[in-house]
């Protein structure tokens, strides 16, 4: 799958969650709403990501809130956003009797396309409200391992590109040894 392929299964996951992800918490008693949703931790050394989530069925809770505390985290990393605004004014008639004609649109699109390796479930509450199940989930990205992958992902680049020039180098000097054998 390509990067435009992701980012448009990304944006569509996005609409899905976010109409199916309201957070009305006005069903949930507020001694249920975990601590750590409404103030996430924050250290130098690690990138947090919190979401909630409901479903009629708790184990698609719990993956809805883990994606999406993913992709809260993802968007501390890099986001993209693009938007368009447009705006239409028609006069009709003249005078006293003119009508003005407004119309207003705004469009944003969000779209985040990280690999995040490394990522762990800290703390996680799931609690049932009648058929419903809702989950809060707190992520945790290590910043260090994110670095150590981006490090190590620009090594094996670098022993590529080293492989691809020492190639080129050798077909460069096979072809000065069979042009000075050809004149021989």
């Amino acid at each position: 799958m390509n990067k435009a392929q992701l980012a448009v299964v990304i944006v569509c996951l996005s609409v899905i969650w976010s109409c199916s992800n309201h957070k009305d918490l006005t069903q949930t008693a507020t001694g249920d709403i975990p601590t750590w949703y409404d103030n996430p931790p924050s250290d130098n050394d690690h990138l947090y990501g919190v979401y909630t989530a409901s479903s009629q069925d708790m184990q698609l809770s719990i993956d809805k809130a883990s994606v999406g505390a993913d992709q809260e985290i993802a968007k501390q990393l890099e986001v993209k956003v693009q938007g368009l605004q447009k705006k239409f004014e028609e006069e009709i008639g003249g005078g006293d009797s003119s009508e003005l004609l407004q119309q207003f649109t705004q469009a944003t699109r969000t779209v985040v396309d990280q690999n995040l390796m490394g990522v762990s479930i800290k703390e996680r509450k799931t609690i049932q409200s009648g058929d419903t199940w809702r989950s809060y989930v707190l992520a945790e990205y290590p910043i260090g391992e994110a670095n150590k992958a981006l490090l190590e992902k620009l090594k094996s680049q670098t022993n590529l590109l080293t492989q691809i020039r020492s190639t080129q180098t050798f077909q460069e000097l096979d072809s000065a040894v069979a042009k000075y054998d050809s004149t021989k």
